[in-house]
């Protein structure tokens, strides 16, 4: 769900989430598919999830916490302090 948060269905935010949480199984170590499942709560408006992924996420990878302030820089999430 790149672009703005706009006319998304729950069905279609259930699907994108359960498809990044499959991803984030088949990829084992390797944290992205985590990382944008945070973004997604976070721009779903579902900051308390969103705050339980990031910390899965930067538990595993704190290097993930530049790139969460780089994609807020050019717009694509808000407030990303609060995640971090």
């Amino acid at each position: 769900m790149m672009g703005p948060f706009e006319d998304v269905s729950g069905a279609q935010l259930d699907d994108a989430v359960q498809a990044l949480v499959e991803a984030d199984k088949a990829l084992g170590e390797n944290s992205e598919a985590r990382f944008w499942h945070a973004v997604l709560l976070a721009r779903a408006g579902r900051p308390e999830e969103a705050r339980r992924a990031f910390g899965v996420v930067f538990d595993r990878a704190p290097h993930l916490r530049a790139y969460l302030r780089s994609i807020a820089a050019v717009g694509f999430l808000d407030d990303p302090e609060q995640y971090l």
